[in-house]
């Protein structure tokens, strides 16, 4: 209950700070997570507010605590205090329950194959790394090298986003690569969205939605403008250029 209403009330202030109108909330990615209460929907919102109280380097922490792949836009958008503030979290989870963190190393193996099950093989690329899914139409030996061919694809478009916008790169590289993604975290392309990619991603299946992702990604690439308010496109090239001076002020 706590995570449902948070989710709400979070998403409805991110939502505000992204200059989108309410009905966004009806977005069919933040309406499953929403509905199932999934802590993804509260660290999505924290990362889009930037207030000292709720958001800021601590929220976003916080964010990375309850989902690490937040840490991809923290890291794109070079937002330094927040990735401080979250390696301060997880040093300050492992002192106080060292147990639990030596028992989750141990069973990393079993715990992602749960995860992975329970999202029944997740909606994103990820699928494509599945060699049983290639096997029948290319045979077992070469489908390992098909499946990582197939998953190296988005990860190269994700790239030529960075090119051209590398904050839309690390919003848009959760849904589309990690492993046993549910469609929840289809709205992470909220902060990023393009009109066009945003109506084929709303279609709740599997095809629609890596489809959805790809046409997002070719018009981030393109230079369509976003639907929601953030700041100016970087390249990657500035981006790396000035990473040193960005970190220094951090």
């Amino acid at each position: 209950m706590v995570f449902f209403v948070g989710g709400v009330a979070l998403t409805f202030m991110a939502l505000r700070r992204l200059g989108l109108p309410a009905w966004w909330i009806l977005f069919p990615p933040l309406m499953e997570g929403i509905g199932a209460a999934n802590p993804h929907v509260p660290a999505f919102a924290l990362l889009v507010l930037g207030g000292p109280l709720i958001g800021g380097a601590v929220g976003r922490a916080i964010a990375v605590g309850l989902k690490l792949y937040a840490a991809a836009p923290i890291l794109a958008e070079r937002r330094w205090r927040a990735v401080l503030a979250a390696l301060a979290l997880l040093g300050l989870s492992v002192a106080i329950a060292p147990e639990l963190w030596r028992s989750y190393v141990d069973r990393f193996a079993e715990i992602s194959a749960r995860l992975t099950d329970e999202a029944i093989g997740g909606v994103s690329a990820a699928l494509f790394l599945d060699p049983g899914i290639n096997a029948p139409a290319v045979g077992e030996a070469l489908a390992p090298i098909v499946s990582i061919a197939l998953y190296a694809i988005p990860g190269a478009l994700i790239i030529v986003v960075a090119l051209r916008d590398v904050r839309a790169a690390g919003w848009i590289s959760v849904p589309l690569l990690w492993p046993a993604a549910q469609y929840s975290n289809g709205s992470f392309i909220v902060p990023v969205a393009r009109r066009w990619s945003t109506w084929i991603i709303a279609v709740p299946t599997i095809p629609t939605y890596l489809v959805g992702l790809l046409v997002l990604c070719y018009e981030v690439a393109a230079g369509r403008q976003s639907m929601a308010e953030g700041p100016p496109p970087i390249g990657l090239t500035d981006w790396l250029r000035t990473l040193r001076t960005s970190a220094r002020r951090g």
